[in-house]
Parts: structure tokens; sequence; C-alpha cells
């Protein structure tokens, strides 16, 4: 079947028509297939006609030169194809399906290669290299390594970027310390972001096989590397301030400012290192001035965009205040933060400093009243740990004694406060029974378990203090001590408390229980031995 097209510019296209057709009638026999055929050459050949009908052939004529010898080389392909289905038979070439099939991998297998391109298949070998680090199969990384290498790419980057990639937990910064040693040793120069990379997390302290010592030792051997590669290059002001933070990390102060100093006005945020680096350092002038300005630029930057601030950054605050002679200011920035960071212990333990030092001055004044005292005693309480309150305690009742100062009316002040830990009404009553004065103990003790029940201290001590002292409450104080030991019963000390009032009780049997039991934990304790003969006599034991 042939369809006569119009000249010019769609001849071509109308005998490339006339093949097609051909060739179906050759090679099909499925009439659909045929018809369809049919309606493609007709429905060319209806453009064809309208192309002539509007004479576009005038207006493409230009054309002409550009189109038919592109469609040229289809047109001999085409009547190639169109003879060669002609002298065919359709059933002879069906034997060359098997064939056709077997070719099919093969020809999916190089449109991958032609559409993949070298770009992805780098990609998916740094994508398996990252899988391979993550496993800890570094021979497998190593032979990804060398196919990357053969690709043209720069192995120790695409390295350099997968250690970066590994997780910090689950022994990942471990593993990348590892990779990062290996393109950077510390007894020859490197791939430079490798030898950056290990200063950065030994100043951090974040590569655990390292102690205190050898890590700002091995610190000092990258960064040493780096100065010679610095040589030939212009950074300076990073490599100043990498040796500036390990000069302070070997605690030589001085040579770390001189290091910071250089690059201070450069780097954002160097002037709080810098500052904490002259207060180390002794450099009291220097302090001074480095503390002015922090707190300037903190201070504008609290009322600026930049609000946010760390817990290393308001310690350096407060403590800038604290050069420049101002507490109180000190006290604010801290629990500024406080309010904000309430989990921070960093935070805690600045603050629990400046209060600390601003209860001293208060306690050493004479005619200062004792309600800030007091204040500044319970927002200590909820800032110390128990050992701390003891201390406390122990220090305000030693600067009292009953005088009339302003510790002693401290101290009384909060014995009455409701706000006043359990913990410390508990020391100081403790203390004032060892110092003989046992009405303080007993009212205080008293109240340390009022306001803390469970205080087995507490329990115990005011137990001892209603046996031994004036007036006697021998069955309160049994009560008390079978509090305390229901709460820590393997307390030797306990159960010579209870056991000394049962010898008062002359309940000798319990008192015998207790006291064996305590001479078990304490037995130099001559009390307890001479409590013990006394019950042994009393039951006739010998």
């Amino acid at each position: 079947m042939t369809w006569k097209l119009g000249r010019g510019v769609f001849t071509p296209l109308g005998r490339m028509t006339t093949i097609v057709v051909s060739a179906v009638d050759a090679s099909a026999t499925l009439c659909w297939l045929n018809r369809a055929s049919v309606r493609f050459a007709f429905e060319i050949n209806r453009v064809a006609t309208w192309g002539h009908r509007w004479n576009l052939d005038r207006w493409l004529s230009p054309l002409r030169i550009v189109i038919r010898p592109l469609l040229m080389p289809l047109n001999s392909v085409a009547i190639f194809l169109d003879a060669w289905f002609r002298t065919r038979n359709y059933r002879d070439l069906l034997w060359g399906v098997p064939a056709l099939v077997m070719l099919v991998p093969l020809g999916v297998c190089g449109f991958n290669v032609a559409m993949i391109g070298e770009a992805e298949l780098v990609a998916r070998y740094r994508r398996a290299m990252k899988r391979e680090m993550e496993a800890g199969d570094y021979e497998r990384v190593q032979l990804l390594g060398r196919r990357l290498q053969r690709l043209g790419e720069d192995v120790e980057y695409t390295r350099y970027q997968a250690a970066l990639r590994l997780p910090d937990d689950r022994g990942g910064t471990e593993r990348a310390y590892a990779i990062m040693s290996e393109m950077a040793p510390s007894n020859a120069l490197g791939f430079i972001p490798a030898h950056v990379w290990i200063v950065q997390r030994l100043i951090a302290g974040t590569i655990p096989s390292f102690s205190d010592d050898d890590r700002w030792s091995m610190a000092q051997k990258h960064v040493d590397l780096i100065r010679q590669w610095n040589r030939d290059h212009d950074d300076d002001d990073r490599l100043a301030v990498m040796q500036a933070y390990v000069y302070a990390g070997q605690q030589r102060w001085k040579e770390a400012a001189n290091e910071l100093q250089a690059v201070e006005s450069k780097k954002d945020g160097t002037y709080l290192d810098l500052f904490r680096m002259y207060v180390s350092g002794g450099q009291a002038d220097e302090a001074r001035d480095a503390a002015r300005k922090v707190i300037r630029i903190c201070n504008e930057r609290a009322v600026g965009e930049e609000r946010d601030f760390t817990s290393n950054e308001y310690v350096l605050w407060a403590a800038a205040y604290q050069v420049d002679q101002d507490l109180l200011a000190s006290q604010r920035v801290l629990e500024e933060a406080r309010d904000k960071l309430p989990d921070d212990r960093i935070v805690a333990v600045s603050l629990r400093g400046v209060y600390v030092t601003r209860l001293r001055q208060i306690l050493e004044s004479m005619n200062t009243s004792p309600s800030v005292a007091v204040e500044l005693v319970v927002r200590l309480n909820e800032l110390s740990t128990s050992e701390e309150v003891d201390a406390l305690a122990a220090e305000m009742y030693g600067l009292g004694k009953r005088s009339d100062n302003v510790a002693w009316r401290t101290i009384v002040a909060l014995a009455e406060d409701n706000r006043t830990s359990g913990q410390f009404l508990q020391s100081l009553g403790s203390h004032a029974a060892l110092d003989g004065e046992f009405e303080l103990a007993r009212i205080w003790l008293g109240r340390a378990v009022e306001r803390d029940p469970h205080s087995h201290v507490a329990l115990n001590n005011l137990a001892w203090v209603l046996a031994n002292c004036e007036p006697y409450d021998l069955q309160k104080s049994i009560l008390l001590s079978n509090h305390a030991i229901e709460l820590v019963p393997d307390a030797y000390r306990y159960r010579e408390t209870r056991g000394q009032t049962y010898v008062r009780l002359k309940l000798w049997n319990e008192a015998i229980a207790d006291l064996e039991f305590a001479l078990n934990g304490m037995p130099e304790d001559k009390n307890i031995h001479a409590a013990l003969a006394t019950a042994y006599d009393a039951v006739g034991k010998p």
C-alpha cells in the first residue's frame, strides 16, 4: 500500500510513512495491527495534503535545506527495511525471538550505564562507603576508595566526609577518629581537615580513649603539623584560636591569652574566652578591661535580636560583673540563666557560689538585717547537696554561737521560717547537741522531723536527745528510734541509740539484742560495752 504525498518539505515524511505501512503488511497478520497502520498512514497523508492545500511548502521552503539532510538518512533506512521485510517470511523471523530475549539484559545494562553516568556511580560508591564505615568494615572502605580513585575522585575528602557523618554515639566517634588518624597521623603532615577535626575533638574532650594529659599533648602535635602547613597558607586566625585552647587546656593561660588577643577583634565570641584566660592567668588589669567589654557586649545582646545565651556565656557574663565588683548584677544574670536553663548544673553551681559569697559578706557585718541572709539560705538549700547544706549549717552555727550578731539572728529566723529545709534544721540541731545546747537541739531537731518525717538522721538524733537530756521522754525516744530503724534497718548507730534507751527502761532482753547488733559494727565503742555489761548483769548472764 502506497500513499502519494505532495512534494517539498513533506515528501520525505511521506516516503517514511509508505515504508512503515509496507513493513507492517509484510510482517503482521493481525488485522487490528494492519488497520492501525493504515489509519496512521492515512492521518499522515491528511497532514501532508493539508500542508499542500495551504501552500505551506512555499513558506517552509527555506527550511528544506536543513530538514531534507536530516530526514534523508531516515528515509534510506526506511527503504532498506521495506525491501528487507518484503523479501522475508514472518514465520522465519520468529526464530530470532529467543536471541532477542537473550539480548534484552545486555540492552538493559547498556541503557543503565549510558543513563547513570559517572556522577551517579560516584554517588553510589560514596553511599556504600558511608554504610561500610558505620558497619566498621574498613577493608571494604579501602576497596571502595580505590574504585573512587580510579574514577578521578578525591578519596581523602570522600573518606573525610563519610567519617563526619558517623553518629556520635554507639562508638561512632571512635571509628571516626580511627579514620581521621589514618588520614592525618600525629607524626606526619596529612589531610589538613582531618588534623583540624582531631584537634577540635581533643579540645572538646569527646574522644574517650584519651586522658586529660594525653589529649592535650596529642592536640599540640596536630597543631604543630597544622602550623607547618600554614607557612604556605593564610589561615593564621583559626590556628591561633586552636593553639589558644590547647594552651588553656595545659594551664598555660598567659600564652593562651596572647594567642587569642591577636584575633579577638576578628572572631565573634572570642572576647569571652579571652576574659576567661586573663582571669585564670591572674592578669588582673587585663581581666578588668576584658570584663568591662564582656559586660558591654552581653548587655547589648540582651536587648537586641540575639537574646539567647548558652550556660557558658551566662557564667562568664556573671563572672565579668564579679571582676567589676558588682555582685548583685552577677546574681541577677545567673538567676535569669537559672530561669531559662533550670536543669543546667554549671549555672546552678555558679549561682550557688554567688549566694555563698553574698551570705558571708552579710554574716560578717554587724548591723545588717537578717532578712536578706534568710532569703539567701533558703535559695542555697534549693541548689545544694546534703553535704553542702551540712557544711553551710556548721559554718553559720560556728559564726553565731548564740552571740547577738547577724549570723545568730539569721539562724533564729530560719528556724521559724517554713521554707527552711529539714536537712538544714537537722544539721543545726545536731551541731547544737554536740555543743551541749540540748534545748535548742530538741527544738531544731523536732522541727526537722516535722519538715521531713523520713529523715532517719533527724529521727535518731532527736531520739538520742530525748533519752539523754532533761526533760527525758523515753517512750517517744523509742518510737522515733523504731521509725529510724524501719527506714535503715542495718544502721549500727541507730540500734545503739535504741539499745541505750532500752537499758534506761530496764528492758534488758531488747537492750541486749540491739547492743549486740551495734557492737558488730562498732566493736571499739566503750559506751556500748558498758551498757551491754549492765544488761548482762541484770539478766544474770556472765
